[in-house]
């Protein structure tokens, strides 16, 4: 750390893990990469925490800070769920918290908190080519609406606009759209589903469960799989049911993409994280994904040249909340 720079603390918190990071709040606005010379925010002192081994959001952070030493003059903190207002209790796990709350137990100027894919979005910009693989399409629109999507233990997403010099994310919870089928055979399976469920998200058949699901209803005479297994046996047997699976599993998230791409014309990139798609890296540039990217008739010209980026980086988010947290700290000065 330099002498006279401000530390800030960032934190990416879902219903299984809290994931902790600190940074130097620039003196100015935090500028994106644009070009290959350029070098990303640096990140420090990545760490996770499991959420069940604490009792509050505030042991956790303290656990960290005493662990790094480190004191923060302000936080950003990035949670799975829409942000309304204070108070945030989480989904998925018994955590609450008050941002005020937080700022006060540990001396903090603000404590700013944004939605996980509003910082995952907000982190795009910062990310080193040398992370992204493009899955075809043509070079994105530097300046164009990009929308990043993760599929994994749910389904988030979050898009990233940019006018005139500054970025702004979209949040939402377009994981808990309808399903949307694409053939017949998609029209079956989807029929079989709603025998257990009443409505058919797009998160219940393209996340990590979601896999799990496919898997089930595409072999019902088969012992279920997990969804680390579906992906090991897809990738080592090429003529095994994973395989099988994992095809059509692409082939849906493809089609799911293609309606968010179409939603935003996203010239500047449809980005994909979280653990599914990273398991199936291989698979990714066989076809199935931009087959149901870019079967749109007669929009299909703007999935075409519309490009796809695996991301293999854990610091995205971390890159969006100092984004926001800059942004929230200049502007109030």
């Amino acid at each position: 750390m330099s002498a006279h720079s401000a530390l800030v603390l960032l934190a990416d918190i879902g219903g299984t893990n809290a994931r902790f990071a600190l940074a130097e709040l620039p003196s100015g606005p935090l500028k994106p990469i644009a070009g290959t010379q350029d070098a990303p925010p640096r990140i420090q002192e990545l760490r996770k925490l499991k959420v069940a081994d604490f009792a509050t959001p505030g042991d956790a952070i303290a656990a960290y800070l005493q662990a790094t030493g480190a004191k923060p003059q302000a936080a950003c903190i990035a949670v799975a769920g829409p942000v309304t207002g204070d108070y945030f209790q989480f989904t998925n796990s018994p955590w609450a918290f008050s941002a005020q709350g937080l700022a006060a137990q540990f001396g903090l100027s603000q404590v700013k908190v944004i939605n996980d894919y509003e910082a995952q979005a907000l982190g795009l910009p910062f990310l080193p080519q040398s992370v992204l693989t493009q899955i075809g399409g043509q070079p994105p629109d530097p300046l164009g609406p990009r929308v990043i999507l993760g599929p994994g233990t749910g389904l988030g997403i979050g898009a990233l606009i940019h006018d005139k010099g500054h970025y702004a994310a979209v949040q939402g919870e377009g994981g808990h759209i309808s399903f949307a089928p694409q053939d017949a055979f998609e029209a079956e399976l989807l029929a079989r589903y709603w025998r257990e469920h009443h409505r058919i998200s797009a998160e219940r058949l393209l996340a990590g469960f979601g896999l799990e699901a496919l898997y089930r209803l595409m072999n019902p005479d088969l012992e279920p799989l997990k969804a680390s297994a579906i992906a090991e046996q897809a990738l080592s047997e090429p003529a095994s049911p994973a395989r099988r699976v994992a095809l059509r599993y692409l082939r849906m998230l493809g089609s799911y993409m293609g309606d968010l791409c179409l939603i935003f014309t996203a010239y500047g990139g449809m980005y994909l994280t979280g653990g599914v798609a990273q398991g199936l890296k291989p698979l990714l540039a066989e076809g199935s994904l931009r087959t149901g990217f870019e079967f749109k008739a007669r929009m299909a010209h703007i999935p075409q040249r519309t490009p796809i980026f695996l991301i293999e980086s854990d610091e995205t988010p971390f890159y969006g909340t100092l984004y926001a947290l800059t942004d929230a700290l200049q502007e109030a000065a």
